[in-house]
Order: C-alpha cells, then sequence, then structure tokens
C-alpha cells in the first residue's frame, strides 16, 4: 500500500523487491507459480508496462515497506 501510494497518478516507477525479502516474509519460493499476483481489499488500478525475475548484479535493495 504505502509504495503504491507514494508512486503518485501517472508516473513510472521501478520497484525492485529482493526475493530475499519475500523468503524473509515467509514465501514459498518454491511453491512461486506465477511472477505477480495483486489483492486488494478495496477499490485499485494500476497498469504495468513490464514485469520479470531478473537476478541483480552488484549491490542488494533494500526490502520496500510492507514486504
Amino acid at each position: 500500500t504505502e509504495t503504491f501510494r507514494a508512486a503518485g497518478t501517472g508516473a513510472w516507477k521501478t520497484l525492485t523487491i529482493p526475493l530475499a525479502c519475500l523468503k524473509k516474509s515467509g514465501a514459498a519460493l518454491s511453491s512461486v507459480t506465477a511472477p505477480l499476483a495483486i489483492e486488494s481489499a478495496g477499490p485499485f488500478g494500476v497498469s504495468f508496462d513490464d514485469i520479470r525475475i531478473t537476478r541483480q548484479s552488484g549491490g542488494s535493495a533494500a526490502c520496500p515497506p510492507n514486504t
């Protein structure tokens, strides 16, 4: 929620979520069947241009809030 609110309307943003953050939150990475799933308890609109799982070279990104 915080990440999407901070993005603002009509703005392009890049969000990097290290797999380690998902694992730390209890995700069973061996059970992943889709690169992205979003759920909302209320009205929500978003569009995506490119979604992918890639290996990041160099330093590691920080975990976004609520991951």
